[in-house]
């Protein structure tokens, strides 16, 4: 007994808390190690860290009205860690063009109930062809507590950098030489492309703190009952900008040009402050609820050629989380109460689910959303581009059901349906439109992912999306990833190796097209990309907690033509050889 004890001591595992999910943090398998500085249906514009499209609806796609949509929302998801000792990890990645990929970050728990994590990303590459270089850096630090003292203290601190700069060529000159594949041109640095100094810099900084103060705190230990309440408060910070470059005014592929200048220089900045402040109830007898009601105030500036204003927001906020037994609903509402326009913003997201047998789970979710209209889609003036609109809110309703089933296999099946009131999209001339009407969606995905047998390992992802009303989105109806591996040892049993494959396809569509002067996906040509597998062979290996990969992507390039594109304009990446190595150290 002592020794299986010891036993499973040892093999106790490391958590992270992602969007309110714990998540095991894997130390020991093989699983998608290969697919770090990718990302599954999306665009990347020719190597990483140039503008992407998804592939599929994004359901928080909707903007807030208040912030610049040119400056360009970056992604931010906070990891809460809870580890027994400390954890640290680098990953490395280059490739062909000497495409390189590093991340580092470390994280110890101060302790049980108290951690600390900073982390740094990196991206750097020159570029498939002519102008599209990018150098990315992202760097962040997490700290949290939790109950800490007599008064059950709570914090979390986040502080996120991200500086992205990429090279903009406005894609190749003529699609049809890279098609054709005139005279034997397989370098794309020798492709005349449209802009050849352009680029754009993406900055974004962010600090928050949260913290609780337990007011009442009634526990019975004896029933694991217990009742809380407690004071709330969040602060947070938000400064990001985005600057478009270009040092030479290219006649024949800007339009207008409104500045007296020999160069481009479009600047768009906007800056956030909010204030929350609230209470929070928790209780506990046959079931467990937690509760949220606040107020919170923010501050926004947003400025960008003659545009120069602020303004002052109040929202009310409530979020509740229920479960008894197996059964389980949350949600999270969003008021502003002092809008101007005759229908306030909101926005509303709830989830009902129930689970059995442990590895059953069934969910219903939703998500309804109503926003003004972002300053910078009403006015906007710029070196190459301007407009002035007067345009109506923007609403999206978004209804899912999901259910999924662990074991053995990880299988899900999901259904989503979006039905969008008035969208907002890019039109021919690049330029922001509205529809009078309403674009739905609907979505079926299916997952699988396991073992067949004891060698051999599959994955699947699939999804099918219809689309109804007035179809600003532009995206295809079949999007899917295929892997398969197969798994075995080396040496004495001591390094575990798999060689595989993994195919991605999507169906043909009408691609829109990208405009660098915005940074934006717009409505424009009548050219059809897609229909094309995209494919990679991979062999990836561990010993102990050292984990590497070798990988070619699109070994198959040539042989089923040239006409592989991403965009109009931005062909697809030819052969390219990946090499990743990573070290997880456990101090």
């Amino acid at each position: 007994m002592c020794l299986l004890s010891a036993g499973i001591l040892a093999q106790k595992p490391f958590h992270y808390t992602l969007n309110d999910q714990i998540v095991t943090l894997d130390t020991t398998s093989l699983h998608h190690v290969e697919e770090f500085g990718l990302g599954l249906y999306q665009t990347n514009l020719g190597n990483e860290g140039t503008p992407i499209f998804s592939l599929a609806m994004d359901a928080n796609f909707a903007i807030r009205g208040d912030y610049s949509y040119l400056s360009y929302q970056l992604p931010q998801s906070h990891k809460k860690y809870n580890v027994y000792k400390p954890v640290t990890q680098a990953r490395y990645v280059t490739g062909s063009k000497l495409e390189q990929h590093f991340n580092i970050y470390h994280t110890q728990n101060f302790s049980r109930k108290s951690n600390f994590s900073i982390g740094f990303d990196k991206t750097n590459s020159p570029g498939y062809y002519l102008n599209q270089a990018t150098n990315n850096s992202h760097f962040y630090v997490n700290a949290y507590g939790k109950k800490i003292g007599k008064i059950g203290y709570n914090f979390e601190l986040n502080i996120d950098y991200n500086n992205l700069l990429s090279s903009l060529n406005g894609g190749i000159v003529n699609d049809s030489d890279f098609v054709n594949d005139v005279n034997d041109i397989r370098n794309r640095e020798l492709l005349e492309v449209n802009l050849e100094n352009a680029s754009q810099q993406l900055r974004r900084w962010s600090i928050s703190y949260n913290h609780t103060v337990n007011l009442v705190n009634i526990r019975d230990t004896n029933n694991g009952k217990f009742l809380n309440f407690s004071l709330l408060h969040e602060i947070e910070f938000l400064n990001q900008a985005r600057d478009y470059y270009d040092s030479l005014l290219n006649l024949d592929y800007y339009n207008v040009i409104f500045t007296d200048s020999i160069i481009t220089n479009d600047k768009v900045s906007y800056k956030s402050f909010s204030n929350l402040l609230g209470v929070k109830f928790e209780h506990s007898n046959n079931s467990q609820s937690s509760s949220i009601i606040g107020v919170r105030p923010s501050f926004n500036w947003y400025k960008q050629g003659i545009v120069d204003t602020a303004v002052i927001d109040l929202d009310a906020v409530i979020d509740f989380d229920w479960s008894k037994n197996a059964l389980y609903a949350k949600g999270h509402i969003d008021y502003l109460l002092n809008d101007v326009y005759t229908n306030n913003d909101y926005d509303f997201q709830g989830e009902v689910g129930y689970y059995w047998l442990d590895y059953n789970k069934f969910n219903i979710y939703t998500h309804l959303h109503r926003d003004r209209v972002a300053l910078d889609l009403q006015i906007y003036e710029a070196n190459n581009i301007k407009w002035s609109n007067t345009f109506q809110k923007q609403s999206v309703f978004h209804y899912g059901v999901s259910y999924a089933h662990d074991k053995k296999w990880k299988k899900e099946i999901a259904f989503n349906y979006y039905d969008v009131k008035n969208p907002f999209y890019f039109t021919y001339n690049a330029k922001p439109n509205q529809i009078i009407g309403f674009g739905q969606v609907l979505q079926t995905k299916i997952i699988a992912e396991g073992m067949m047998g004891k060698r051999w390992w599959m994955s699947i992802n699939a999804m099918h999306q219809n689309f109804g009303g007035y179809n600003v989105f532009m995206m295809p109806n079949y999007v899917g990833n295929l892997a398969l591996a197969y798994n075995f040892k080396m040496f004495k049993k001591k390094m575990d190796l798999s060689i595989g494959f993994k195919a991605t396809y999507f169906s043909k569509y009408l691609s829109k097209d990208f405009d660098p002067i915005t940074g934006q996906f717009f409505i424009s040509s009548e050219q059809e990309i897609g229909g094309y597998p995209y494919a990679d062979v991979f062999i990836k290996g561990r010993v102990q907690r050292a984990t590497f990969f070798v990988m070619s992507t699109h070994p198959h390039q040539g042989l089923l033509g040239y006409n592989y594109f991403l965009s109009p304009h931005y062909p697809g990446l030819d052969r390219v050889i990946r090499v990743g190595v990573a070290w997880m150290f456990v101090n």
